[in-house]
């Protein structure tokens, strides 16, 4: 039995030897690998966070200014706005003014043409009435009561208004 009982002893050491050298081998070889395979991965997740936050920090940064933007962009466009309603006004202004000044000087030209009519159909008239009473007078008046005549009516025409013989010369 004591062939049995070495046996079995050198199997007992064998296994334990082996189990030893197992846990010798995982400490030194495996659990290495695998802490350094999850140092890596953790170094991995770790730059990936500081990727994530660095993007994170400029799309808030992004936003921001986009609000910044968008604030500008509605300020501009009041200000626009306003400036184009009051460029309106004044080119409305401007125009409405000077309207107001053509009518006010056509008004004149018409007055002056109303005028300037009223006299020359006065000045025809006057002219007419004074062939037509030279034609009579030498009928039927002496020259001399027919000068004193003409200087009679002249005399009567109303001042500021052409004479006839102002008429006469235009």
């Amino acid at each position: 039995m004591n062939y049995q009982l070495l046996a079995l002893y050198s199997q007992v050491v064998s296994s334990i030897l082996f189990a030893a050298l197992c846990i010798y081998g995982f400490q030194h070889f495996i659990s290495p690998a695998i802490i350094a395979s999850q140092k890596a991965r953790n170094d991995e997740i770790k730059l990936a966070e500081q990727r994530r936050d660095e993007i994170v920090s400029e799309a808030q940064a992004l936003k921001m200014q986009l609000e910044g933007l968008s604030k500008a962009l509605e300020e501009t466009r009041a200000r626009s706005e306003v400036e184009a309603r009051r460029e309106r006004e004044r080119i409305i202004a401007e125009a409405r003014a000077g309207g107001e000044r053509l009518v006010r000087h056509a008004d004149g030209e018409l007055e002056r043409a109303r005028n300037a009519g009223q006299a020359n159909f006065q000045a025809r008239l006057i002219h007419a009435a004074l062939d037509k009473a030279r034609v009579l007078a030498t009928h039927e008046v002496s020259p001399e009561r027919d000068h004193a005549f003409t200087q009679t009516f002249l005399t009567q025409i109303p001042q500021g208004e052409p004479t006839l013989a102002e008429v006469s010369r235009g």
